[in-house]
């Protein structure tokens, strides 16, 4: 992190005085940096703040990257079936979860609209949205 500097290296100021902070952060397994990220913020501490909360989020399981939203859905949850057999699952929870995928999300055809495909099946995931479920 650091202040955000203009094309002379000169430190730049908002209209008010202020300092830009910029904050930039890569994940630790995509050494590359293609998943970089960077937010500018008014202070800061508010810039801290946004990279602890993304490497909270790494370690609790709730990160994703933006380029996440790019892929279908249907790949996701192919994905998610390997997590599921990671974790070793009881069968009965890893067939529940296959159920709603299938059923309701990237099966063969909508269960409330037979003569449709699932909607999800095709959608990218940064399309699904709660008003589209």
């Amino acid at each position: 992190m650091r202040a955000r500097k203009d094309k002379d290296g000169r430190v730049k100021k908002r209209a008010d005085g202020s300092t830009i902070w910029q904050a930039r952060w890569r994940p630790a397994d995509d050494p590359s940096g293609r998943a970089r990220e960077e937010q500018n913020f008014k202070t800061k501490r508010e810039a801290e703040r946004w990279i602890a909360r993304r490497d909270s989020d790494v370690l609790r399981g709730a990160y994703a990257p933006a380029r996440k939203g790019e892929q279908l859905f249907a790949t996701v949850a192919d994905e998610l079936r390997g997590v599921w057999d990671a974790k070793e699952l009881e069968p009965k929870t890893r067939a529940g979860y296959k159920a709603i995928l299938s059923r309701w999300l990237v099966g063969e055809a909508d269960p409330v609209h037979p003569d449709r495909p699932c909607r999800f099946r095709s959608a990218r995931v940064a399309g699904v949205t709660t008003a589209a479920v």
